[in-house]
């Protein structure tokens, strides 16, 4: 768990926390220790990166969304949002980074990238802070925990690594967010959205590169380039992440479902392998992962 600096504490009827002033960004860390629900908006699009325990979000379409760690959100300006913290407590506070970038480092990086490495279709590369996303990936959150460990520090030589640690963050996210996209019905104007669509519904079976380059009518090699470059993913890369995301939804929807019976279900060889595999992507067991989400239902 972070620790919120003491001598430099805000606190709100809900939060308590500190932010943190760097060149290209403002991040603060948020704690909540009472179980309350509150409205939230914003006027700058932020990010928010949950750390520990739960929110349940309900948004202006009425969707509710049940918001657990290792999910990076994107919010845009003046969205009206519902949050609920259930079960937080002095004892298992939840813990929150609302990460701020500035605009004119947002189109620096994006300049870089596409003049340095242009995309295969030649589209540009972009980073949609205007629509609301949630993105699941261990490296996204991992770089927004370095940022506010080094926006902790005030020397020299970290301004100048963090301002390296954010344009990496803002590359990642505009390749994951052409990664949704091409998850969705309207890129189909791309041949890897059919990759894409195929590895999602046959993702409970033997998924080989070869078989998917045959279906994509290319060699082996020519599709792990192209899915590389698009999204820094392979495709086995990406198998085990919706393999990984399939699991998590079968352990919170199936509570009667086994470990072992959830690994051999999506189609991982051992429950160990099944165990170490969900580890290595979500910093914690699947029995962990399911014991944490139903103290916070």
């Amino acid at each position: 768990m972070l620790e919120i600096k003491r001598e430099n504490v805000f606190n709100t009827k809900v939060d308590a926390g500190h932010t943190y002033h760097m060149d290209s960004y403002e991040l603060t860390l948020l704690e909540t220790t009472i179980d309350t629900t509150v409205q939230h908006s914003f006027k700058e699009p932020i990010l928010y990166n949950l750390l520990r325990g739960k929110k349940t979000l309900r948004l202006q379409n009425d969707y509710l969304y049940d918001y657990l760690p290792g999910t990076t959100m994107i919010v845009p300006p003046n969205l009206e949002m519902e949050v609920s913290f259930p079960g937080s407590s002095a004892e298992q506070p939840t813990q929150c980074l609302s990460l701020t970038i500035d605009r004119v480092k947002v189109i620096d990086s994006l300049n870089l990238l596409n003049e340095r490495y242009p995309r295969k279709d030649g589209l540009l590369w972009q980073l949609n802070l205007n629509d609301c996303s949630f993105i699941e990936n261990l490296e996204i959150s991992q770089i927004i925990e370095k940022l506010f460990r080094l926006s902790v520090q005030s020397s020299h030589e970290t301004q100048i690594i963090a301002e390296l640690t954010l344009t990496e963050l803002i590359i990642l996210l505009s390749q994951k967010q052409l990664l949704l996209g091409m998850e969705q019905p309207q890129e189909r104007n791309s041949v890897l959205f059919d990759i894409i669509h195929y590895i999602k519904q046959h993702i409970t079976e033997n998924i080989s590169v070869d078989h998917l380059a045959e279906q994509a009518a290319m060699s082996s090699a020519s599709l792990f380039r192209s899915f590389k470059k698009e999204f820094n993913i392979s495709p086995v890369e990406y198998i085990t992440k919706e393999r990984i995301r399939a699991a998590k939804q079968i352990l919170l929807t199936q509570p009667t479902a086994t470990i072992a019976e959830i690994g051999y279900q999506l189609g991982f060889s051992t429950p160990n392998y099944f165990a170490r595999v969900f580890k290595q992507h979500e910093r914690i067991t699947p029995s962990t992962f399911r014991e944490q989400n139903l103290i916070y239902k």
